[in-house]
């Protein structure tokens, strides 16, 4: 049975890794791609993809969470986080929805953002 941790850790390696020749978007299409031959290029080996998966197993519940916001909100929080101007969701907008619905605090919201800022650092490094 995949978690939502799955799902989230798989959309954000997609995220981080263009070159992949399977882009795999959701749980349905995993199991679909499964049984399929990938051929890819040196960088990709199961030390490389050990190293990634736990580097996203070391990040905190928040910074899970916030990924989650992120990458699978529901449409009605991403209509709150979205801007008209830009056509793009706003880091000031989820910052306000983590502080004021969520009631973090603001050493908790900056945490989690400096958190995954260092986890996709990392993951240029891997």
């Amino acid at each position: 049975m995949k978690t939502a941790d799955d799902y989230i850790y798989l959309a954000v390696w997609n995220a981080l890794q263009p070159m992949a020749s399977i882009c795999v978007t959701g749980l349905d299409e995993l199991e679909e791609h499964e049984t399929e031959i990938m051929i890819a290029d040196d960088t990709y080996n199961p030390e490389k993809i050990l190293l990634k998966k736990d580097a996203f197993d070391s990040l905190s519940d928040e910074a899970k969470y916030l990924l989650r916001i992120i990458l699978d909100a529901p449409q009605e929080l991403i209509e709150v986080l979205y801007t008209q101007k830009y056509k793009k969701t706003s880091k000031a907008r989820i910052k306000k929805f983590l502080l004021k619905c969520l009631h973090w605090n603001r050493l908790k919201v900056n945490k989690a953002f400096r958190e995954i800022k260092k986890y996709l650092r990392e993951e240029e490094i891997i």
